[in-house]
């Protein structure tokens, strides 16, 4: 990677001099390093289309804040997350500060110089520190949207699902500013920024599928036993999952007595493109469960069953390593 020679400028403020031991620190993400805090010049830094984290870019109230506390003499970039560039030199987060220091006047502006291992980490960095509490122009939620917009299009971290988007703003963002929509719109938003042809769903509560249901065919499915509903999963392969493997025990003793079950059927973990196959595979669950019965009688009649033998490992005082029960 090509490395950035920056030029030091021989007039640093004396607040500065000690340099990283009285820097306030950048909270680095995964992927990123701090390589050292220095003075750079701006001509050195391309601040060019250069904010990983904003849609819309700069704004003025935000530049001219920065710059009023140039004039004062109050701009201590010590106390505060500095502006951040690669070893390239590109601006990675602190578009208002780099604005305000050259209408300033400014050659030199304080920085933290860092490794990047790729873009991802460039807009995670730059999305996160929008969202810190500083002397700075806060982020937005279309701010957050643009930047993980640009990490699914790579898709090297999250694949282009909505539940995936939802888990990984889920995994790393465990508390959203309140201003911010949920999760799930989030994901629907991001997705649509990042250019998939996505179509949100929906997910009826318990209480409104009752209340629609009755509405619509006039039974109430709380008192008829017959009615079963039932989520079931869209994340992973349906058949191998544990609802559908519930679902089959659920129903088997009522339809070997004759019941006929009607099971209302909402798909959690999926999107636009994969409920039709789903339901597709739904219509096949009755044939697989009277399939493996079907197979279970027929080794028994042929005398070929096989068996199941149960070893528990140890986990109560008076156990062995491992143990079985006659």
């Amino acid at each position: 990677m090509k490395k950035l020679l920056l030029k030091m400028t021989t007039k640093k403020p004396i607040s500065l001099l000690k340099g990283e031991q009285s820097q306030f620190p950048v909270q680095v993400v995964p992927g990123m390093r701090v390589v050292r805090y220095d003075h750079v010049r701006l001509v050195d830094i391309n601040a060019t289309n250069q904010n990983w984290g904003r849609i819309s870019g700069v704004t003025t109230d935000g530049v001219f804040g920065i710059r009023k506390m140039i004039q004062d003499g109050t701009y201590l970039p010590q106390h505060f997350e500095p502006p951040v560039i690669d070893q390239d030199g590109n601006l990675i987060a602190g578009k208002h500060r780099y604005d305000a220091h050259d209408a300033e006047g400014e050659e030199y502006m304080w920085v933290a110089i860092c490794e990047f291992d790729d873009d991802d980490a460039r807009n995670t960095y730059a999305n996160d520190e929008n969202m810190r509490n500083t002397f700075k122009t806060m982020q937005k939620p279309e701010d957050f949207i643009f930047a993980h917009a640009q990490i699914v299009k790579r898709e090297d971290k999250v694949s282009k699902t909505k539940n995936a988007v939802s888990n990984y703003i889920k995994r790393n963002y465990p508390q959203l500013p309140t201003n911010y929509p949920s999760r799930s719109k989030l994901a629907e938003e991001i997705l649509i920024a990042a250019g998939v042809d996505f179509i949100p769903i929906e997910i009826m509560s318990d209480e409104s599928i009752i209340y629609e249901y009755y509405q619509e065919y006039g039974i109430d499915i709380v008192e008829d036993p017959s009615y079963i509903l039932k989520k079931l999963t869209g994340a992973k392969d349906l058949k191998r999952s544990d609802r559908w493997a519930r679902l089959m025990r659920d129903l088997t003793d009522g339809i070997s007595t004759g019941v006929n079950y009607t099971v209302i059927t909402t798909f959690t973990g999926a999107n636009s493109e994969s409920i039709p196959e789903l339901r597709k595979t739904c219509l096949e669950f009755y044939d697989d469960m009277i399939e493996n019965a079907k197979k279970l009688i027929t080794g028994q009649a042929r005398k070929k069953l096989g068996s199941v033998n149960f070893v528990f490992t140890k986990q109560l005082p008076e156990d062995e390593v491992f143990n079985e029960i006659n």
